[in-house]
């Protein structure tokens, strides 16, 4: 299923997922508030490896992840909820986000 092209490796323990591209490190910082929720607060990719589809490979990973784990996501990070909205398939996967 998964067709994710960028080697994204995940650290439950720092709680991120990353991969090494050109500038440094991508990443995606989430919090784990429930057992089975996901929050993903932070979307990070260095300046050289922008505007290449880093980042929504990265999110794209992380929505895969939690699928396969049935978890919801609070998508947190304003680039993840733009995600979601443009990829209804993750809609019902996903907490809303009360506006402030």
């Amino acid at each position: 299923m998964s067709s994710h092209m960028l080697n994204i490796k995940t650290d439950s323990k720092l709680q991120m997922f990353y991969v090494n591209v050109e500038g440094g490190s991508a990443y995606i910082k989430y919090a784990q508030p429930q057992d089975n929720v996901l929050d993903i607060k932070e979307t990070f990719v260095p300046e050289p490896s922008r505007d290449k589809g880093v980042a929504t490979e990265l999110v794209s990973f992380a929505m895969d992840y939690a699928k396969s784990k049935n978890y919801k996501v609070t998508p947190t990070c304003p680039f993840v909820q733009s995600f979601v909205d443009d990829n209804p398939r993750y809609k019902d996967m996903t907490n809303k986000i009360k506006k402030k």
